[in-house]
């Protein structure tokens, strides 16, 4: 074999082994690290974003193969954003948003499992009196 033909198996090898070898060595998600989001705004007439806001998410099951699921509770940050994580299955959630002074609301979402994310979006009105 020449000196060339030499470098140039030496190139290919470095081409094309060590990006296997570097991939090789990342740790692989664990089914603990997987998850989906649901996400989302709550807002004010005439729409201006609502900190503050109470968000509640409950999931219809208790229990689905496996999973189980808890309800959870966020407050909106100064964007009126929320986010909640969850597993990454086929499951039904119920958003409960509520304000002070503001009437309430409530969407049904779903996610349809695995990594994704769902979004929901609130628009809360002044509570009659």
């Amino acid at each position: 074999m020449s000196r060339r033909s030499g470098k140039l198996l030496a190139l290919l090898v470095l081409l094309f082994a060590v990006p296997l070898l570097v991939s090789a060595g990342k740790p692989k998600k664990k089914s603990a690290d997987l998850f989906a989001l649901i996400a989302g705004s709550v807002f004010k007439e005439p729409g201006y974003a609502l900190p503050g806001a109470q968000v509640l998410l409950e999931p219809e099951v208790e229990e689905a193969n496996g999973v189980s699921f808890r309800p959870q509770k966020v407050v909106t940050d100064a964007r009126g954003e929320f986010a909640f994580r969850v597993p990454p299955v086929e499951a039904k959630y119920t958003l409960k948003v509520s304000a002070k002074g503001l009437k309430g609301e409530i969407k049904k979402v779903e996610t349809r499992g695995g990594e994704e994310r769902v979004d929901a979006t609130f628009l809360l009105a002044p509570a009659s009196n």
